[in-house]
C-alpha cells in the first residue's frame, strides 16, 4: 500500500497503554504504527468473521 493511500490518524492514550505499545513494537522490532495498524486489521477481521457467522 502507498503512502498517499493511507490515512493520518492521531489518538490519544493512557500512559500505560503508551508504554506498553512502545515497549511491544520494540520487541517485536516494529515501528508503533505498524503495530497499531495490525492490531485494528485483526480486530477488523476477526469482527468481520463474526459478522459472517452471525449471518449463516
Amino acid at each position: 500500500m502507498k503512502v498517499r493511500d493511507m490515512a493520518q490518524l492521531i489518538v490519544r492514550l493512557p500512559e500505560q497503554d503508551k508504554e506498553w505499545l512502545v515497549r511491544k513494537a520494540s520487541e517485536q522490532e516494529r515501528s508503533q504504527n505498524w503495530l497499531v495498524a495490525r492490531l485494528i486489521r485483526e480486530a477488523r477481521e476477526r469482527d468481520e468473521r463474526q459478522d459472517k457467522q452471525a449471518a449463516a
